[in-house]
């Protein structure tokens, strides 16, 4: 198929019943395989694999037969006594959990393989195979991951007058914004960058900041209590810059020495060498392993790090690091230091 430029798709179970880890693990190694010769030897880009855990279905084989799979069905809870899906434990092999931990982890295992259920802002991710199956009908290439633009470089000038976004649209919410705050927090969103926020903030009215100044917004913030994540406001004010929530009426024309510094609030998920960071601001998901994980350690302890210029260049393009002032980075946010949940 593939000598003849016809790209494939190939469909995945995890955690079939009696499945092993060590076959598990080999059936990864086959489809990423696979993939890496469509594109490498045959030159066919738009071969595609997608993985699924194990489901036990009622009306399956196994659902029908469970003894003859090493399966022992349980029964539903009360609430569940319509669903198709049931439980089940295993005599031998993987259980249901391992086949969920081995789908997860083989989501994010190769950066050019199209896995269904990966994050749909996962940059890391592939379109999913029926995009791809369209495009490989009309012969056009696979997309690339869009960068996330920041707004923060060359600085606003210390005189110019900042505005909301006229598309910018805000709310209050029936949640705080973090463990720590106890009152509704207000929630901007801004529709074209495709941004959501949620500030820790006190009768805010947003369309107040349009014509202060720098000092007059940092004072705004202040008498708000507004802040996002425990900040400081002049860390909350240059976050509302850097994603466009307020636009300066003009920057810097000198250069201004600037510095990479990890972004606020990013959410770290790790589990058996991946780490999973999330932006909440623009709900991008980055998947790192190896010496890109050791990578972002450094950089969120406040290190410039000399990663490589792929990893920095990577955190950079998908807005987990952003360009500050080169002077002393500010200190860390209460929800740091306190090791709060975000």
């Amino acid at each position: 198929m593939l000598k003849a430029g016809v790209p494939l798709h190939l469909f995945v179970i995890h955690g079939f019943p009696g499945e092993t880890e060590e076959e598990a693990a080999r059936t990864v190694a086959f489809a990423e395989a696979v993939r890496r010769l469509s594109v490498e030897t045959y030159g066919v880009a738009h071969t595609t694999w997608g993985g699924s855990p194990f489901v036990l279905d009622v009306h399956s084989p196994v659902g029908t037969r469970p003894d003859a799979f090493g399966v022992r069905v349980e029964p539903p809870a009360p609430e569940d006594d319509l669903s198709l899906w049931r439980n089940y434990t295993v005599g031998s092999g993987m259980s249901h959990e391992d086949g969920l931990r081995v789908a997860e982890i083989a989501a994010g295992s190769a950066g050019d393989t199209n896995v269904w259920f990966r994050a749909a802002r996962d940059p890391l991710a592939r379109e999913i195979e029926e995009f791809t199956f369209l495009r490989a009908s009309v012969g056009v290439p696979l997309p690339e991951a869009p960068a996330v633009p920041l707004f923060d470089w060359p600085p606003p000038d210390p005189e110019a007058r900042l505005a909301l976004d006229p598309e910018v649209t805000w709310s209050q919410v029936p949640w705080p914004a973090t463990e720590t705050d106890t009152g509704p927090a207000n929630a901007l969103y801004h529709p074209r960058h495709d941004r959501f926020l949620q500030l820790n903030a006190r009768d805010a009215n947003w369309r107040e900041l349009d014509g202060v100044t720098w000092r007059e917004l940092e004072t705004w913030l202040a008498d708000h209590e507004c802040h996002y994540l425990g900040t400081d406001p002049v860390s909350t004010a240059t976050l509302l810059v850097r994603h466009g929530f307020l636009v300066p009426s003009r920057r810097r024309t000198e250069r201004v020495p600037g510095r990479l510094r990890p972004e606020i609030g990013i959410a770290v998920r790790s589990r058996d060498g991946l780490h999973s960071l999330t932006n909440p601001v623009t709900g991008v998901t980055v998947r790192l392993r190896g010496a890109a994980v050791d990578a972002w350690h450094r950089w969120s302890s406040g290190e410039d790090v000399a990663s490589g210029p792929d990893v920095t260049a990577a955190l950079a393009r998908f807005g987990f690091l952003y360009r500050g002032p080169a002077a002393a980075p500010p200190p860390r946010p209460v929800y740091a230091r306190q090791g709060q949940v975000v």
